[in-house]
């Protein structure tokens, strides 16, 4: 999404791409210098010779250097990396450098070749686009070899206002750094997409694992597993317990990597404690997204809060997408899936409405309340402590749900209002969006900032 981005060396985005995807997209520091060396060595040739124009073996240390010393006045670069942890990886990048008026500055990227396709060069315009805005470039120029197709087209469908001028060696591009309307259509579609896809393992998984899975009937863990159970999930399911051969009739597995094959969602119902060190290895098992129900992170107190800021850092570096933590669940009534992820024991029947509850309580209430009026929904997503997923992310997804004609949420905060005025306005063009916001009075919101834990059972495993 085009803006202007006054931030500089300052900036920082967690960003989606198409796939669904992560990524952390930051400056280049000059203690990035090792790690871009390593990046430039692991892209292959063909694609140093189309960043570069020449046959390049090895990049020098002086212009890798000029990359990461840069801070978006003369010249700038953004990385595009896996995390920001000792593990982080590079895998891309685009910078650009001032031509000579201060007013246009050339630009390039090189992204490495596994990640190449997925939309991170287009990405990176934007984002540069915006720090050369704050920074006075009114027009960026790029020089493309002729036979690099892939560049050529991610300028030609960025929604920027392109100019191309054919030469018998190269192709000259120019652009404004300005956001014209088709950017901002194209930006929105591009954000749109990348939403709906890094949801798909939440809300389409083909592949459950429930890690706390119990054989105590008042556990939570097992009665979400009974729930999925008993609900039709149209994938296949793993109860995890490290003290239970079988639950509910179902072989039960001691640790999840002794999961055969590649899960998709991992719900977790674990003692919030031990809620991180599950979460890694549920990443590790192949897991991309995370729901998490259990209590005991940002509604309560300043340790749990900590907890929830240690969970978000790790799926913002893993580019895994996170519903809760202390939520009800989700259900999705389609045929094609029919998950009841919750702690609602019954799956919600098949309607066109998609239903957001920032209340685990009321949520519950309406559900049923739906259910003896027969009113049905596509799909209900729990809201717990939003960490990550939001009502923004869910507007997003049903804009792009073709099963989806109706959207209702209910909100006791907004994350980011700017955000949801954007969105809102947009889809109620095409789909009505019923939204009640609670807490308007003064008690009201002291209520809501200091929502007490949704779950109060026990997350023992029996």
């Amino acid at each position: 999404m085009f803006r202007i981005i006054p931030e500089g060396l300052a900036y920082k985005e967690h960003v989606i791409l198409k796939d669904g995807q992560g990524l952390m997209f930051r400056p280049a520091l000059p203690n990035d210098i090792p790690k871009v060396k390593e990046f430039m060595k692991r892209v292959s040739r063909e694609s140093l010779r189309m960043r570069f124009m020449a046959a390049v073996s090895e990049v020098p240390h002086d212009v890798i250097k000029n990359l990461c010393e840069g801070d978006f006045t003369e010249s700038g670069c953004l990385l595009a990396i896996t995390s920001e942890g000792s593990e982080s990886k590079i895998v891309g990048l685009g910078n650009y450098i001032a031509m000579g008026n201060k007013k246009s500055a050339e630009i390039a990227f090189l992204i490495e070749d596994d990640y190449q396709g997925k939309g991170i060069s287009t990405l990176l315009l934007e984002r540069l686009a915006g720090l050369a805005a704050a920074n006075g470039y009114i027009e960026f120029e790029a020089e493309v070899l002729p036979d690099n197709q892939p560049m050529i087209n991610v300028f030609k469908s960025s929604g920027f206002e392109v100019h191309k001028v054919w030469h018998s060696d190269t192709v000259h591009v120019e652009l404004p750094t300005s956001g014209a309307a088709a950017t901002w259509r194209k930006s929105n579609l591009r954000e749109r997409i990348a939403v709906a896809n890094s949801l798909a393992p939440l809300l389409r998984p083909k592949s459950v694992a429930v890690v706390g899975a119990s054989r105590d009937p008042s556990s939570i863990g097992h009665m979400i597993f009974k729930n999925i159970l008993n609900g039709n999930f149209q994938g296949t399911i793993y109860p995890v317990n490290s003290e239970a051969t079988s639950v509910n009739g179902v072989k039960a597995y001691s640790s999840l990597q002794e999961i055969p094959g590649k899960i998709d969602l991992s719900v977790i119902s674990v003692p919030a404690e031990k809620v991180l060190e599950v979460a890694k290895k549920s990443i590790t098992a192949g897991a991309r997204g995370l729901l998490v129900v259990s209590a005991g992170f940002a509604e309560a107190g300043e340790e749990g809060n900590k907890r929830q800021k240690n969970l978000v850092k790790l799926v913002r570096e893993h580019g895994v997408r996170l519903l809760g933590p202390s939520c009800l669940g989700l259900m999705n009534s389609d045929p094609k899936v029919h998950l009841n992820a919750s702690l609602a024991p019954n799956i919600v029947q098949r309607g066109s409405a998609g239903f957001f509850s920032h209340s685990a309580a009321l949520g519950l209430v309406i559900l049923e309340y739906a259910m003896e009026k027969g009113v049905g929904f596509t799909t209900f997503v729990s809201a717990g402590n939003r960490a990550d997923v939001s009502g923004n992310d869910l507007l997003l997804y049903w804009e792009e749900d073709t099963n989806t004609k109706m959207a209702i949420l209910y909100l006791e905060t907004f994350g980011n209002p700017r955000r949801f005025v954007r969105i809102a306005r947009r889809m109620s063009y095409k789909k009505p969006i019923l939204c009640v916001k609670s807490a308007r009075s003064v008690e009201g919101r002291k209520t809501a900032e200091a929502k007490s834990g949704t779950l109060s059972g026990g997350t023992r495993q029996v």
